[in-house]
């Protein structure tokens, strides 16, 4: 596995795991999901859970040339002290120095096998070939199997993704929206007892929109409006002059924290949700029109000090468009649709993956890296801020 460790400016997630929803059966389109600050206290549970009615565009399924999703198994740190690290794990009864030491922070590793094994002194997993750690200073993790989807046909509504479980009501309600301590907007302190909520990840098509109030409702059904907050929306967007004609491009709104892939005709064939830079100077993603320049199928990230030290090996699909910024898979958090790094674009592995496969540079799989060049340059990236 690579040892290297990527510039520092490359982002990565600081983790808030949210429980995932339980998915609607719907057929899919794709969609996105606004973006928020860290995550509020959960609400009691709903009691009744809509389906809206919804209009989904037919999808196709996912088609990659390279697959990572199911290479590696993933693990956090737990121990709040270092680390060490043995080249066999009899080497620490025996008296011999570690081969190295990993800090405490926010560490994630990954593992050459799933399940511990067994030596005489206790438990132990293999994290990189000859580097073993105790068994009870990690814990097994599991990345996000959320994804967007392919989409067979232009899309002649807007549609999205609602993005936590959020109450429906069947009007837009015209007054301020309750907010939390760091004053972003949380509907369901507006439900009553018997508001029926529709649950996170939920595809809806945007029928409508009022801004009644402070910030605005969406209508995803008839009779069903929810918070503007709650749902992110995908739109078809126009080919900006920057970038010419004939080429393919990649659009992420950084309001809406979606990204949508269009190809030479200007044809959405992919929409996701995203994570992008946190609202933090210094962290935020840059707007502006790039070009990926550089491509790797996997790299160690790292880097931080004392207070957010991290370590994520083996981050997948990395696609850098500008500096140290990049697209690439976030294995270590759930919370998509929402400002999570320190500046990069994170995807679910699944998704990283499939933009890996479908943008330029062409990549070998035989290379771990490809560079951008003369007869094989890179896709067109448009980040665009509706509020810059």
């Amino acid at each position: 596995m690579p040892r290297s460790v990527l510039d520092n400016r490359t982002c990565f997630s600081i983790v808030f795991a949210v429980v995932f929803g339980f998915t609607l059966s719907l057929s899919i389109l794709s969609g996105l999901a606004l973006a928020q600050a860290p995550t509020e206290s959960p609400a009691s549970p709903p009691t009744e859970q809509v389906e809206p009615t919804t209009s989904i565009t037919t999808t196709q399924p996912l088609t990659t040339d390279f697959s990572f999703v199911d290479d590696f198994n993933y693990a956090r740190i737990v121990s709040e002290d270092p680390v060490y690290v043995y080249s066999h794990p009899l080497d620490l009864q025996s008296g011999l120095p570690p081969t190295r030491t990993i800090e405490s922070g926010f560490m994630f590793v990954s593992l050459e096998q799933k399940d511990p094994i067994t030596f005489s002194n206790g438990l132990w997993y293999e994290i990189n070939e000859d580097e073993y750690v105790p068994a009870n200073v990690i814990t097994y993790y599991t990345a996000s199997t959320f994804h967007g989807a392919e989409i067979a046909t232009q899309p002649d509504k807007p549609f999205g993704w609602v993005i936590r479980d959020t109450p429906i009501f069947t009007e837009p309600i015209d007054q301020a929206t309750p907010v939390d301590l760091l004053g972003w907007p949380v509907a369901r302190k507006m439900a009553g007892p018997d508001t029926p909520f529709i649950p996170r990840y939920t595809h809806v098509t945007i029928y409508e929109t009022s801004y009644a109030g402070d910030w605005g409702w969406q209508r995803i059904g008839p009779n069903q409006w929810v918070h503007l907050y709650d749902v992110g929306k995908v739109e078809v967007m126009t080919r900006p002059t920057e970038i010419p004609a004939g080429e393919r491009w990649i659009f992420v709104n950084l309001f809406d924290q979606t990204m949508a892939v269009y190809d030479e005709n200007d044809q959405m064939v992919y929409a996701t949700l995203v994570s992008t830079g946190r609202q933090v100077e210094g962290w935020r993603t840059p707007p502006g029109i790039f070009r990926i320049y550089k491509k790797l199928q996997t790299a160690p990230m790292a880097g931080g000090g004392l207070s957010d030290r991290y370590l994520l090996e083996d981050v997948t699909a990395t696609m850098y468009f500008h500096e140290g910024y990049a697209f690439h898979a976030a294995y270590w958090h759930d919370d998509f649709g929402r400002y999570k790094s320190h500046g990069c674009v994170n995807m679910t592995p699944t998704d990283a993956e499939w933009l890996y496969n479908w943008s330029t540079p062409v990549a070998s799989p035989s290379v771990n890296q490809t560079k951008a060049s003369e007869g094989n340059e890179g896709t067109w990236v448009w980040i665009y801020d509706p509020h810059a």
